[in-house]
């Protein structure tokens, strides 16, 4: 014989006692559920006050548009530079990640705010034969087999011309080389 076969016939027999057992289960279940909840409520308690930030809802390459929505997030976790306003219209200055805090640093109006200080843009013509880039692509400019600037940053690529930023130091160069239509660019690891 089963072992379950006396209570269900005991239940069976006798409603009010089956209804009693479903009640006190449902009971235990909801005060489980609410001790989890406070736990939740205590632990979200102890990370301190929360605050407004803008999140990453799509990734982004340098030169791309950001993508953001408002969270708030415990203050702990948010780091040093986040941005409190929406950052829509502004341009990713290096690679953002979906989910991450949008700070400072990742943010910037315009192509420009790929070029660090003292840096400038030279226009390069391209053709069939120019390598194709994206905008914030490391690059390095080599003119009759020398390299000019061993490390530029792409500001802006269309078809016929790419804009690259380099160290004001090597902007004379790079500019002589752009003129005289001899300058070739080549990919690098950042």
């Amino acid at each position: 014989m089963h072992v379950l076969a006396p209570v269900r016939t005991l239940l069976a027999r006798r409603p009010l006692l089956y209804w009693l057992v479903i009640a006190l289960l449902a009971a235990v279940v909801a005060n489980i559920a609410a001790s989890k909840l406070r736990a939740v409520d205590d632990a979200r308690r102890s990370w301190g006050e929360s605050m407004h930030v803008w999140i990453a809802t799509t990734g982004a390459r340098a030169g791309e548009p950001v993508l953001a929505e408002r969270r708030s997030l415990p203050r702990a976790v948010v780091p040093d530079g986040a941005v409190g306003e929406d950052p829509a219209g502004a341009v990713a200055v290096q690679r953002l990640m979906p989910g991450e805090i949008v700070t400072a640093a990742d943010v910037g109006d315009g192509p420009l705010a790929l070029l660090p200080d003292d840096w400038q843009g030279v226009a390069f013509a391209a053709d069939d034969t120019t390598i194709r880039v994206a905008v914030g692509d490391s690059v390095a400019v080599v003119a009759d087999g020398v390299v000019v600037v061993s490390n530029g940053v792409v500001l802006s690529s269309a078809e016929r011309s790419v804009t690259v930023g380099v160290p004001a130091a090597d902007a004379p160069a790079a500019a002589l080389a752009a003129r005289s239509q001899t300058a070739a660019l080549t990919l690098r690891r950042p």
